[in-house]
């Protein structure tokens, strides 16, 4: 333990024999004598890392002993996961790239727990900084971080859109009182215009990881150990004023939970309510967490915060393989069908504004774009700079709090009741073994026809706007381009998920009990899953399935459903549904 506690300690530096001796004494792996020298070097980034979070515990009195030790045992799991590891070529290392192994890569181990164990953004920005200093000639870890950091991104970014779908879709909107009934419609369209805008965050975000040679990622709930640090993605839960305090959070600047801001106390105090419900902690357990990002996650400013830290100062130009522009999503395609304006509604012979989309697709082919793409998305999200481009348009967090605000004026307590009474996390199965996201299975046989209808067609939504960056784009004559029409198809899917939504939101989770509502569940087909899993694979057939047979095999699948659910011969949409599959699969598939 003695050799070990050495390392830690910043007057003796590491070197690989004492290194060897301390994992020899310590973590009992056996004979590290025949460790190689590539995995000794990259021990050493993971000692460097434990060395700077921890030593300040190494420090402190002997009765908070258990903390270090505690750090310890998590320095001890994690050198035991990497040097088991198999040995993979630097080939094989640079294919697995935009993939998670099943036990985690040691940069992964290291930057989870840093987000865990920090106490402000400005302890993350500056270990994760030391951190790439003490290594300057290592690209492969500063494109195995920034591998790491795209992906959580992605993952929050299409979760955070389903999550605001959701609490859109649980709307009340049949309001006795005309004046709320206008209220609810406006915040509705304002939670669909939210989530849009999150789909272009989503697809921006793939066209940085494609610039620095990273596969797509289009998965959610994947990565389990997320919950953790960000737990205002597990749960897609009807509106409330709740659920509202954790997207004001998730969206909200760096550091602000934790300001004087009457608005910010009021989140706070909303958040330390449900914390306290379900995990059955006393106030004053809550007040004696280490810090807000232990009480309540972090938000995402911090992530794009150290994103741009690691673009900025740790990448050259070369470190990017600038596509060509027809393999990227470009704004002029994806942003189609979103209004830059207001659009007006006419609720009882009065206009109601309803607030328009800024769908953001950027392109980043080089360096320079890719850091203003993560900036720009960035910035829409929580407040913006007085020289940003959204300084005259509402930020998510703007828009979030005006809410917030707005439903201070109403009052609580008077009878206003903005959403249905719908499940938290609906599922088809009993989900997954070792999630930590709890769901609730859809027990109705009709309801659960619906269900896995609207997830096959969510699952056909993600490959059509994947396969859209797999197709070189036909300037010549676009509209009628394979790539013109696989977008088009995606624009078409969403509308298809909101019809399904609306019917989901008005059936039963159990037959013959109308009081629970269900909800969009959201889960993605299994064959189309393991594209995105964090299991490392080597099977082209999966990593490079044609998306042909997905769309026949979820268009099968979807027509099966259909004829499952009762009276769907008198059902116009799910007729036309079918009649649209009939003519796309004749569109997309070669004539032989």
């Amino acid at each position: 333990m003695n050799e070990l506690n050495d390392l830690f300690r910043k007057n003796k530096p590491i070197d690989k024999g004492l290194l060897k001796s301390g994992l020899q004494s310590y973590s009992k792996i056996g004979n590290v004598q025949n460790v190689q020298d590539d995995k000794i070097d990259k021990l050493k980034d993971l000692f460097s890392v434990f060395r700077a979070l921890t030593d300040e515990n190494l420090q402190k009195s002997a009765s908070e002993e258990h903390e270090n030790k505690a750090s310890l045992e998590t320095l001890s799991q994690a050198i035991q996961v990497f040097t088991q590891a198999p040995s993979l070529p630097q080939q094989e290392m640079m294919a697995s790239k935009g993939t998670l192994k099943s036990d985690l890569n040691d940069s992964t181990h290291l930057l989870l727990n840093l987000l865990k164990s920090s106490t402000s953004i400005e302890e993350i920005i500056s270990e994760v900084k030391k951190l790439l200093e003490e290594n300057l000639k290592s690209k492969e870890l500063v494109l195995e971080l920034l591998d790491v950091l795209l992906l959580i991104d992605s993952e929050l970014e299409q979760r955070l859109m389903l999550e605001y779908l959701y609490a859109a879709y649980s709307i009340e909107t049949e309001q006795e009182d005309s004046a709320l009934k206008e209220k609810v419609l406006e915040w509705q369209q304002l939670l669909i215009s939210i989530a849009r805008e999150e789909m272009g965050h989503l697809i921006t975000v793939q066209n940085v990881r494609k610039s620095l040679g990273l596969n797509m990622y289009f998965k959610v709930n994947d990565l389990s150990e997320l919950t953790n640090i960000f737990p205002y993605i597990s749960k897609l839960e009807p509106f409330s004023k709740t659920s509202l305090a954790k997207y004001i959070f998730a969206e909200s600047p760096k550091n602000w939970i934790n300001t004087n801001d009457p608005y910010a106390e009021k989140v706070r105090a909303l958040i330390d309510a449900e914390i306290k419900s379900e995990k059955s902690v006393s106030n004053n357990d809550i007040s004696n967490l280490a810090s807000y990002f232990a009480k309540y996650g972090i938000p995402i400013s911090v992530l794009f915060n150290v994103i741009l830290l690691i673009l900025e100062h740790f990448t050259t130009a070369t470190d990017f393989s600038v596509p060509s522009v027809t393999e990227q999503a470009r704004p002029e395609q994806w942003n189609r069908g979103y209004s830059s304006d207001e659009r007006i509604l006419m609720i009882n012979g009065k206009e109601i504004k309803i607030p328009a989309s800024h769908v953001l697709v950027q392109t980043a082919m080089t360096r320079w774009e890719c850091i203003e793409a993560i900036k720009l998305v960035a910035e829409q999200g929580e407040d913006a700079p007085d020289e940003s481009i959204h300084k005259d348009t509402s930020t998510h967090f703007n828009r979030f709090l005006k809410i917030f605000k707005e439903w201070d004026t109403l009052g609580d307590g008077k009878g206003f009741k903005p959403s249905k009474n719908m499940a938290t996390n609906p599922s088809t199965s009993t989900g997954d073994v070792g999630s930590k996201i709890e769901t609730s299975l859809i027990q109705d046989p009709t309801t659960l026809k619906w269900a896995r209808l609207l997830n096959i067609r969510y699952s056909l939504l993600i490959a059509f706007i994947e396969h859209s960056f797999n197709i070189e784009a036909n300037f010549a004559n676009q509209a009628s381009s394979l790539r013109g029409l696989v977008i088009n198809s995606s624009f078409g899917e969403m509308y298809h998920l909101k019809a399904i939504s609306a019917v989901l939101s008005s059936l039963p989770m159990v037959e013959g009990n109308t009081e629970l509502l269900a909800g969009p569940p959201f889960e993605m087909r299994p064959i189309l899953a393991k594209r995105y899993s964090k299991v490392l694979q080597q099977d082209a057939d999966v990593s490079k399935s044609n998306f042909e047979d997905l769309y026949v095999k979820f268009i099968q699948e979807s027509n099966a459903v259909i004829k499952e659910i009762p009276d769907y011969e008198n059902n116009r949409f799910l007729l036309n549904l079918q009649n649209n599959d009939r003519e796309l699969l004749a569109l997309l598939l070669p004539q032989s």
